[in-house]
């Protein structure tokens, strides 16, 4: 199987961990630290993996600190292991069903990152750790990554109980990753590809 039907609609889960370059990838880089420590996780973004062209390489669809939209994995550094520590992992599911996927989460393009809803994220792990329930993360605007990958994934298998009951706003990284490794009869993880010279 090619490299480009592997990717196309796999899940990619990152953290960074080259040393920041300025004050925006120092902020990037502690918001990730933050989310690592309170989902106790060793993953801080997902995205979804959209194809492989031969010339501009693997593209990921995601939400990030510029919002919803299609970014390079080989530039972004998702591809360069200095950069970012990243596993992917390929739906075992139908065209078809990937298709539905894409096709849901692609209506969020263009929308504002959530940042408020890290700060939310904060109480949802603060309520966890109190009373051992999660609790709907109480600020919901704009999308973040996980949020982003869940709704990818309700579609391309909405008729798995166990994704359709993940909510969204309470859903982080870490969840995403444990799912996975939960059900291999669901997922495949996949080799990443080397960056482009």
């Amino acid at each position: 199987m090619s490299t480009e039907k592997i990717l196309r609609g796999a899940v990619g889960l990152s953290s960074y961990v080259a040393p920041p370059k300025n004050l925006w990838d120092r902020f990037l880089k502690f918001v990730g630290s933050i989310i690592r420590f309170l989902s106790k996780s060793k993953f801080s973004h997902t995205f979804i993996w959209i194809w492989n062209d031969h010339a501009l390489g693997p593209t990921v669809y995601e939400a990030a600190d510029n919002g919803v939209t299609v970014n390079f994995a080989d530039p972004e550094g998702y591809l360069n292991p200095s950069e970012y520590f990243v596993k992917v992992y390929t739906p075992i599911a139908n065209p078809t069903a990937i298709d539905s996927g894409l096709f849901a989460v692609r209506r969020y393009n263009g929308y504002m990152y959530g940042y408020l809803q890290l700060i939310g994220f904060a109480f949802v792990y603060i309520w966890l750790f109190l009373t051992g329930k999660k609790k709907n993360n109480p600020i919901t605007g704009g999308i973040i990554c996980s949020e982003l990958v869940i709704i990818y994934l309700k579609n391309v298998f909405p008729n798995e109980e166990e994704i359709q009951k993940m909510d969204r706003n309470t859903t982080a990284p870490e969840d995403i990753y444990e799912l996975i490794e939960r059900r291999s009869d669901l997922f495949r993880e996949v080799p990443i590809p080397e960056p482009s010279d």
